[in-house]
């Protein structure tokens, strides 16, 4: 099976397989992130662009550029397939740029919009106060919102953003499933082309570990977890044979098996809560028993979200039950031994 060709961070497109071309950015913490062009050389204004990097200046300058060159002439539509700020950076200026239409599902358009009325001193507010609640002292609280990302450079696509649906997408010479799941984000959308052997999973299906299903929100009860595993029930039914284009890292084959490697990181995760949950304890103390030192000072700002989905869906299951203390801290305690 030939392994896709790959680019390096910043360039240009640069095509990995037939019609199939990407333009990566650096990424703070984790591996590059990725947006990708495909079906560049279809008649008319067919291609696609799937998501659009960070919304600052050192990407806007890579995209302007590219549009300058006449690259992506044939683009008629810009999709997110979700909202977080390192895909849906550029997707307004490129739509406008391009005359592209631009398309997200009703979740993630929603999503995005709550954060960029949220952005700055208001979302920072409700970060203090999730990791307060969390158990977090008030000096790491503190550390861990000022790294948080920030959606005020973000402006909102507004009526221009059109909502997708699940079902079919027929674009740049394919014909597209629409696959719209719970997980990483809210209704994060994968686009799964059996014929054409190709399934643009987003965040949803990455090449590590990942991804990690974070929330910050604890009066949101959903079991998100779950629906994730809802959507790895789905990949682990694709042939190894799909060329998979993942939001971050390099392009890959063998979607059942990096589903089975995720869940199978996930389940540890799970099951490791249960073994520390011996007594009521807040998210912080449970973070402290659960990752290594290594872990808190890379990861520490995304923990606290990734136990609460953990936590979730163990209470879900109806093996951990929520505690609500009189001074709004939240506990997590063990059921049935």
């Amino acid at each position: 099976m030939r392994k896709p060709s790959q680019s390096a961070p910043g360039a240009a497109p640069e095509e990995i397989a037939g019609g199939i071309a990407r333009v990566q950015m650096r990424h703070p913490v984790f591996s590059p992130v990725n947006s990708w062009i495909i079906g560049a050389r279809t008649a008319g204004r067919d291609a696609l662009i799937v998501d659009t990097t960070y919304p600052d200046p050192e990407s806007g300058a890579v995209w302007a550029e590219i549009c300058d060159s006449g690259a992506l002439d044939g683009v008629g539509t810009v999709l997110l397939t979700h909202h977080h700020r390192d895909h849906a950076g550029q997707a307004l200026w490129l739509s406008e740029r391009l005359g592209a239409r631009l398309l997200a599902s009703a979740g993630e358009a929603e999503a995005l919009a709550e954060r960029i009325a949220g952005a700055g001193a208001v979302f920072a507010r409700e970060l203090t106060v999730f990791y307060r609640r969390c158990g977090l002292s008030e000096a790491h609280s503190a550390r861990l919102t000022a790294v948080a990302a920030d959606y005020s450079d973000l402006r909102a696509p507004g009526a221009r953003l059109e909502i997708l649906q699940s079902g079919g997408l027929e674009v740049a010479g394919r014909d597209f499933e629409v696959i719209v799941s719970g997980g990483h984000s809210p209704a994060a959308v994968s686009l799964l082309d059996r014929r054409g052997g190709l399934f643009i999973a987003g965040d949803q299906l990455l090449p590590g570990g990942g991804p990690q299903i974070t929330y910050f929100d604890l009066e949101d009860q959903t079991d998100h977890l779950g629906h994730y595993f809802d959507y790895l029930n789905l990949v682990s039914d694709l042939p190894d044979d799909i060329l998979v284009l993942p939001g971050h890292g390099d392009a890959f084959y063998g979607a059942a098996a990096r589903a089975a490697h995720i869940r199978a990181g996930h389940e540890r995760r799970l099951a490791r809560l249960l073994e520390v949950t011996d007594r009521a304890q807040s998210c912080a103390e449970l973070i402290e028993r659960m990752f290594p030192p290594q872990a808190l000072a890379q990861f520490g700002w995304v923990l606290p979200g990734m136990l609460i989905s953990l936590a979730g869906h163990l209470q879900a299951q109806g093996r951990l039950r929520r505690i609500e203390a009189e001074n709004g801290l939240v506990l997590f305690e063990r059921l049935n031994g």
